[in-house]
Order: structure tokens, then sequence, then C-alpha cells
């Protein structure tokens, strides 16, 4: 299966994590005698790799060696563009509902968006989204209001 940087990496926190590994590698093309398969072995994960070999192949980017340190910039840079949403719960959500929240926003929004989570143990239930400066409420304590007491 294929995923986009954004579903596997869906948090703000691993694509961060991603992209410091990105700058680390960078760093070591600047030696002379750089091999990037032995810099994507060390700075990458096997997943991660898989994720940026992807990535590339989508956006015809080249890992070898004479094009690697532009395109870390390039992917650093797509990162730093997508779109963040912040979801307000109660609790911290576990993977399996974070890439499921990925997935399914990535189908919905067909474009890409990282989530950021925020706990705010006021919510009884439901949660508060914020994405490009709207802000929706979808708690159950919006719900109760909106039910009875607007005319």
């Amino acid at each position: 299966m294929t995923y986009s940087l954004s579903q596997a990496l869906p948090t703000t926190t691993a694509l961060t994590n991603f992209q410091q590994k990105l700058a680390d590698a960078k760093k070591l093309t600047f030696r002379i005698d750089f091999d990037s398969e032995k810099i994507l072995a060390s700075s990458f994960s096997p997943a991660e790799r898989k994720v940026l070999e992807q990535h590339c192949s989508q956006h015809k980017l080249s890992l070898e060696s004479t094009h690697l340190p532009k395109t870390l910039d390039v992917v650093s840079d797509y990162i730093t563009k997508i779109p963040e949403l912040t979801i307000t719960m109660a609790v911290e959500p576990n993977k399996s509902i974070i890439q499921t929240l990925s997935e399914l926003l990535h189908v919905q929004l067909k474009k890409a968006v990282v989530l950021t989570f925020r706990i705010d143990t006021s919510i009884v239930a439901g949660a508060k989204l914020e994405f490009q400066g709207k802000v929706q409420s979808h708690t159950i304590a919006n719900t109760i209001e909106k039910v009875f007491y607007e005319k």
C-alpha cells in the first residue's frame, strides 16, 4: 500500500521528528566521500525510508548521491507546507485512532493534513476541530447547548 507522508507520519510530532532526520541526513552529505545509501540507511528506519522513497517516486525526486541534498530540502519544504488540523479531545488518542482519522481525512479532503492533538479534560465527549483559522465544536456540551438553549 502506498501512503503519502502525512498518512504514514500523521501527527505533527511524527513529521517534526522526520524533518529533523532529513536535516541530520543532509548534514552528512557535506562530506566529500558521502554515500547516499549509507546515509539513508543510517538516518531512517526501514519504514521511514520506504515512505521517503514512495514520496520521491510520486514527486519524481531522486535519492541518488548527486541529487540527495536537494531532494532532502524539497521533502523538508513539502512537510512545512502541509496544513495542520488541531483536534482537542478529552484523552490522548491511540495509534489506531490516529491512523483511522488520517486515512479518513485524506480521502475526504483529497489533500494532505497533519494532525495535532490537544488534551482538554473539561471535554466530556466529542472534540473541537481547528483548521485554517476556523473552529468547530463537536462536543457533547456544544450539542446540549444547541438543543436546549438556541431558539
